[in-house]
């Protein structure tokens, strides 16, 4: 680690960002189901969240609809709920009912949906809009965005059978704070072609949506322009190389996962191949929570490690499903994630709050350079004395600087305004820039009354001239000279006291 790969603050000591060991190790401690602050009582599953103006919101499957007596009066297909309370993320709240007292429906049914749904006994099967891969927006905090669901039916028997994918145009009113969606057309994919944006969906602000969907037991990878979302002909498949248009090219990115989210993240050390996490859970019904990480949103995604096997809470020991992270309630910085999961019996919204094991502890110290010749500093920086100060303290050191003008012009150079020493202690930092002061007062050869230590210029002379005819052993007994007289100077420095 270098601290030139961490960012540092503007205090001038303290302690840097860490960042969770891989292969990850995790806790976790169930926080419940995720409930309605109205306490009634929702069956729900999938519970994937989104964020749409600034706020969060929650998608929900099929909704058991009770009301506040606790009598069952319906079953919606798909709900979207808010989320309140920054203090309780596993708390939502609805804010539109139907006349029967269920949460309202969000994806709106065409005619025909409507009357099967409302005739539980028809032999086709009821109509169901399940939406896994949550809300993307135009761009971040637009407050309007789109989001793909699985059209289908699921029959008197519970068989379900796939009828396409649909797509919604998501609005949070910025008057009434009411959520909506409106659908443009049925459906916008065939059954039998690849279910784009129903697995999970990214917006990394690069002018499109990324869509990940099923085909089989395929997941595949696919992008369209953000302003061509209605475009069937836009949409640009993962071939393995790159994007293109035939959907037959299209290669899978994982294989056999049933859901998950694809997010970009620092809970990993950037720039180490892991800025994307994947969390999700595949089809062999083991109930393990999974992570992999990736350097780039279309992959290696190779590695998968359980962090936990999700537990059910109040039914039998059912298999769960629909496991997702929801990277907005906890801190990354502390390793902390948010991590739900659905139970098959009696249908719930599980939270539990998951922290990872962070690795080691870096310290930073800052020094404040005086004025100086801008060569003297970059000399400073790369002479030896510079180098024995580090491996002495345990430290880098690293010089911040402020910018200069466009190379190949006549503008004002870079600026060195400050040094940072990082270290696994407070006191390996803490000393390393002590040296350095130490070493600053030596090599200008100021006359500073609590010092009172300069070099002669013959001395400087001589041990420039000795390092240079000396090589690299004469450049270490130079910068043993100097390091001595620096010590010398750190330990007035320190006491405060006169030569």
């Amino acid at each position: 680690m270098t601290n030139d790969e961490q960012e540092i603050p503007q205090e001038p000591s303290g302690p840097l960002r860490t960042y969770a060991v891989w292969p990850p190790r995790a806790t976790f401690n169930v926080l419940g189901y995720v409930r309605d602050l109205s306490n009634r009582q929702y069956s729900r599953d999938v519970g994937r969240t989104s964020s749409v103006g600034g706020r969060i919101f929650w998608q929900f499957g099929d909704t058991f609809c009770k009301n506040d007596a606790g009598q069952y009066v319906g079953l919606v297909a798909h709900t979207v709920a808010d989320h309140l309370d920054e203090s309780e993320p596993s708390v939502t709240a609805y804010a539109e009912f139907d006349a029967r007292e269920c949460a309202k429906l969000f994806i709106p049914f065409t005619k025909e949906e409507a009357r099967l749904d409302a005739d539980p006994g028809n032999p086709i099967g009821r109509p169901t809009l399940w939406s896994f891969g949550g809300i993307v927006e135009d761009f971040e905090n637009a407050g309007t965005g789109w989001s793909w669901f699985e059209l289908g039916r699921v029959n008197q028997d519970g068989e379900s059978k796939a009828l396409g994918t649909g797509i919604v145009r998501v609005r949070l009113d910025p008057n009434t704070g009411l959520i909506s969606a409106t659908r443009p057309m049925e459906r916008l994919f065939e059954a039998d072609e690849p279910r784009w944006g129903t697995f999970s969906t990214l917006a990394p602000g690069d002018g499109y949506f990324y869509l990940w969907g099923h085909r089989g037991a395929d997941v595949l990878l696919a992008r369209v322009r953000t302003d061509r979302t209605l475009d069937r002909s836009a949409y640009q498949v993962w071939n393995g190389s790159g994007y293109g248009g035939i959907i037959t090219d299209a290669k899978p990115v994982m294989k056999n996962f049933a859901q998950g989210q694809f997010y970009r993240s620092s809970l990993f050390e950037p720039g180490q191949g892991r800025d994307f996490i994947f969390v999700g859970c595949d089809m062999s019904g083991s109930s393990s929570v999974l992570m992999a990480t990736a350097p780039c949103l279309e992959g290696p995604w190779e590695e998968f490690i359980p962090l936990f096997s999700a537990p059910n809470l109040d039914g039998p020991d059912g298999y769960r499903y629909c496991m997702y992270p929801h990277p907005w309630a906890f801190k990354e910085a502390d390793g902390e994630l948010l991590v739900t999961w659905s139970e098959h019996w009696p249908g719930g919204v599980i939270a539990a709050k998951v922290k990872f094991e962070m690795g080691q502890k870096y310290w930073y110290h800052k020094y404040t350079l005086p004025e100086m010749d801008e060569d003297l500093r970059e000399e400073l920086m790369q002479s030896p004395v510079t180098q024995e100060i580090a491996r002495k303290t345990g430290t880098t050191i690293t010089p911040r600087t402020v910018p200069g003008g466009q190379p190949g012009t006549d503008g004002p150079r870079p600026r060195s305004t400050s040094i940072v020493a990082v270290g696994p202690t407070a006191g390996q930092a803490e000393r390393a820039v002590q040296l350095m002061q130490a070493a600053v007062e030596v090599w200008l050869g100021l006359n500073v009354p609590s010092t009172r230590v300069r070099p002669s210029e013959d001395e400087a002379a001589g041990a420039a001239e000795a390092a240079e005819e000396g090589g690299p052993a004469g450049r270490r007994r130079w910068a043993s000279r100097l390091l001595t007289r620096v010590k010398e100077t750190s330990k007035k420095i320190m006491k405060g006291g006169n030569s």
